[in-house]
């Protein structure tokens, strides 16, 4: 996501990098509140995970003014802000929690779009789904509404983590499973989708292994830099794919063409993620969500992917989800010279819209005999 920002206001003017200008769509998100130092100091040892608070936060502007300042202008945009409460905030979007303590909370959201009327929340911890508490409902899943022009705040609670270093993201789909197979149309735009994240490191140093990255194979070299993640019907080109019709329990083979963009790093490292209905699922046989992997020298990499059809007939949603620099703190990503703090935020692609046919029953089966028999029989009376 490319945005631009200034001390208090992070303001992105285009949530999907390389996506077509009639595309776009503008999210406000207030950061915490809070702003740090202009040049933090701090200590962090990703071997040990040793906490050593540094940064003394300052307060921003207050939620309610900047979500006035966006009604007054009259655009379409998401302002959404999330507050961590009594976590001790050591960096940018970096906190240190005491061991056993829940991770708590609160969404602060104004949605000035009119026809967003609900949204999909979901955690991730470390690239899987949790369950938490949200609006006095606990599931892995939560879907609330969105009333247009309405300032929400909405508590989550998550439970005590384990000890060490925690990659967690707070994502919203909005519109979940809005789509009409009689009409054919559904929302597939990635812009649809907010999330924020944030690190967290809980109680005493640990020391803490991470999956090695994966190299799939490149497709093309010096890519022209269009999406960063885009799911494709065909292997020879990265074309969208947007729909496809299958039968219960029907397995589809699909390409994933991410590409490397940074212009600081030699390589992009990310977690790739694959939610069928919004829930994960293999990438393909051979690859479990998250699946770790990197991509160098500004090139893009083709993964192939397979989905099994659901066994419900009806309409199924498929949606790839991309994080880069899993395994880092923010606020070391953050203290790069020259990189966006929104390059840490994730990616989604296209959702694509899966229609699953209805097996037909034993009954119309044996209807769709008797023709055949019926002339059987007359062909061989007329023999007679």
């Amino acid at each position: 996501m490319r945005r631009s920002s200034d001390k208090h206001l992070v303001i992105p003017k285009c949530p999907f990098r390389g996506a077509p200008a009639l595309l776009a769509v503008t999210i406000c998100v207030v950061a915490c509140q809070t702003r740090m130092d202009e040049t933090p100091q701090y200590r962090y040892d990703l071997n040990t995970l040793v906490c050593l608070p540094t940064v003394t936060p300052t307060l921003g502007r207050p939620f309610e003014e900047v979500a006035s300042d966006w009604q007054a202008s009259g655009e379409q945009v998401y302002v959404f802000r999330v507050d961590v409460i009594e976590a001790e905030q050591i960096g940018d979007r970096t906190y240190c929690l005491g061991h056993g303590l829940p991770l708590d909370l609160t969404l602060r959201m104004l949605n000035l779009y009119p026809d967003k009327t609900t949204m999909l929340y979901m955690v991730l911890v470390d690239g899987q789904p949790i369950t938490i508490t949200m609006a006095s409902q606990v599931s892995t899943r939560h879907v609330q509404p969105l009333p247009y022009n309405t300032l929400l705040s909405l508590p989550i609670s998550i439970r005590p983590l384990t000890p060490g270093f925690h990659d967690v993201i707070l994502v919203g789909f909005a519109n979940p499973y809005r789509h009409d197979m009689e009409s054919g149309e559904w929302y597939n735009s990635s812009q649809d989708f907010i999330a924020y994240r944030l690190s967290v490191i809980v109680g005493e140093p640990l020391a803490q292994a991470h999956k090695p990255f994966d190299e799939p194979p490149l497709f093309l070299r010096e890519y022209d830099l269009g999406p960063v993640l885009t799911l494709s019907d065909r292997a020879d080109v990265p074309h969208q794919w947007l729909t496809t019709t299958l039968s219960p329990g029907q397995r589809i083979t699909y390409y994933i063409f991410t590409s490397a963009i940074s212009s600081q790093t030699p390589c992009d490292e990310f977690a790739l993620i694959a939610f069928l209905d919004y829930q994960p699922v293999p990438i393909n046989a051979g690859i479990n969500s998250p699946y770790y992997a990197r991509v160098c020298n500004r090139h893009t990499a083709r993964i192939q992917g397979e989905i099994k059809a659901p066994l419900e007939p009806g309409p199924h949603e498929l949606i790839l989800m991309r994080i880069p620099n899993p395994h880092a703190p923010f606020m070391v990503i953050r203290a790069q010279p020259g990189v966006n703090p929104f390059d840490y935020d994730p990616d989604i692609s296209e959702r694509v819209l899966i229609k699953v046919q209805a097996a037909p029953s034993i009954s119309n089966r044996r209807m769709s005999r008797r023709p055949n028999q019926s002339r059987q029989m007359q062909v061989s009376l007329a023999g007679r």
